[in-house]
């Protein structure tokens, strides 16, 4: 299957990719000859990734990258100012990888350094401690706050869950789209 990406500027068509393996690329050059299509294995779409399992690692490892290197940064202003580094993270920054989690399946063991900037810098930073957390205090810390914990979520373990989590809230929407029915907002 092929799919096509249309991106837009100003309601001008910019680009338009055409994501498929490279087996069946000869077959869709030919098939598509007269439209001016970039034929890639691999693209972003809608904060999310289609195409080839190795276009999706080498799109996400430079945000990971990027994210961590955030973490570490987040770890240096807490070790003056724990309360906004803290909230800053809570409200903002590891909501980004986490979208990602959501929505790119069987992708856990590439966020984790991602878990290591938190668990080694970051969380010993607000802490005000120079070593990290035992496995114990980790797990305990990425409960939600009114369980205890301080909501900073290993996204190594959570990540299978919260890609099935999404894949369920969505899943009558996703069959009432590729099925071409009305959804049923009352099951909705």
């Amino acid at each position: 299957m092929a799919h096509v990406v249309v991106t837009f500027l100003n309601q001008k068509r910019v680009s338009a990719f055409v994501v498929t393996n490279q087996l069946c690329l000869p077959f869709r050059k030919f098939l598509l000859a007269a439209y001016n299509f970039i034929y890639v294995p691999g693209h972003r779409l809608l904060g999310g990734f289609i195409g080839e399992r190795s276009s999706l690692e080498a799109w996400l490892e430079p945000q990971i990258d990027t994210w961590a290197a955030g973490i570490r940064k987040f770890a240096r202003i807490a070790r003056r100012f724990p309360q906004s580094a803290y909230a800053a993270m809570l409200k903002s920054y590891q909501h980004e990888w986490q979208y990602k989690l959501r929505v790119i399946p069987d992708c856990k063991d590439k966020f984790a350094p991602i878990e290591l900037a938190l668990n080694n810098e970051f969380i010993p930073a607000i802490l005000g401690e120079s070593a990290p957390p035992s496995a114990d205090l980790r797990e305990l810390l990425s409960l939600p706050v009114k369980m205890g914990g301080i909501s900073l979520p290993n996204p190594v373990t959570s990540a299978d869950d919260w890609y099935q989590t999404s894949v369920a809230t969505t899943s009558l929407l996703t069959t009432s789209l590729l099925a071409k029915t009305d959804l049923d907002t009352s099951q909705y």
